[in-house]
């Protein structure tokens, strides 16, 4: 607080939140429970579990987070690591951090940064300083990262792999992911579902605040029922259905660069401006390196 004689005076507020659900009432009786049985499913949610999450409208509507949320543990190195990501400038950019557990195919969303006004070369430097302890087996990354800029003559995903290989040695292994939203979001509804023995298929660590937050803020779409509405805060969800739709378990790990040397030294030999040979292809500075990373990708 602030005094007119400019004094400060530092207050600290508290207050306390006693959950309560409507068996807590020894008074209710069993008509009222059965009331609230035969309600729609997210007014039954709200009322009967203390569940807010749910609404009429909701676009995951089989989110809960005592099922899907769990504390932080840590990832035993042999689990398969792998993150997707959401680009955006003035938007949000939201990366997501996946571990598989083969033994009970359980899928661990345990980590996120969510950041805006962040260059390209910038995020790069980040997801490896946060992931440097790490064997990250493949990076899914949205489509338009592949655009080419018409002045510089290469494109987003070309100078974040550069900038990997030069502070560690070798780029990520980058796969493109799958656009088709419908599907997206399909494969998400997937990983919410319950397994044959009722467990989560997924699993997020509850310091994935954003993520965690902006799942059941998502509506539908006015004019497509298939659709999420765009106007609202998705990149998160973005990120998860670029994850989902795209995950192709251990087919992504990624390749040696020997692999294939006689390969490797024909595309060596080749002007990627040649339009004889890349008649479609838009005139760019990027090195002959880079087809390979496509072929090896």
């Amino acid at each position: 607080i602030v005094y007119p004689n400019g004094e400060k005076k530092l207050m600290t507020y508290y207050r306390a939140y006693f959950p309560a659900l409507v068996f807590d009432n020894p008074y209710v009786s069993d008509q009222y429970l059965l009331n609230l049985q035969q309600l729609p499913e997210a007014k039954r949610k709200a009322l009967m579990n203390g569940d807010w999450n749910a609404f009429e409208g909701s676009f995951f509507d089989t989110w809960d987070y005592k099922f899907h949320v769990c504390k932080p543990f840590k990832i035993p190195e042999h689990w398969r690591k792998t993150i997707s990501f959401d680009w955006g400038f003035n938007d949000p950019t939201c990366v997501l951090w996946f571990a598989e557990d083969k033994s009970t195919d359980t899928v661990y969303c345990y980590r996120e940064l969510k950041i805006n006004k962040t260059l390209d070369v910038e995020l790069a430097r980040m997801i490896f300083e946060i992931s440097q302890n790490e064997t990250i087996d493949c990076i899914y990354y949205p489509w338009d990262l592949d655009f080419v800029n018409g002045q510089t003559g290469v494109s987003m995903r070309y100078r974040m792999m550069n900038t990997w290989r030069d502070i560690r040695g070798m780029s990520y292994s980058m796969r493109v992911a799958a656009k088709e939203r419908i599907k997206g979001w399909n494969a998400v509804r997937f990983l919410l579902s319950k397994k044959e023995n009722g467990s989560p298929r997924l699993q997020i660590f509850d310091n994935c605040k954003y993520l965690i937050d902006t799942i059941p803020e998502q509506i539908y779409d006015d004019f497509n029922p298939e659709d999420l509405n765009t106007d609202g805060e998705d990149h998160g969800v973005d990120s998860l259905r670029y994850w989902s739709v795209s995950y192709k378990g251990f087919m992504d790990k990624q390749e040696p660069i020997n692999k294939y040397p006689s390969v490797q030294k024909y595309l060596g030999e080749l002007n990627i401006n040649d339009k004889n040979i890349f008649p479609d292809r838009v005139e760019s500075k990027e090195p002959n390196q880079w087809i390979w990373d496509e072929m090896v990708a």
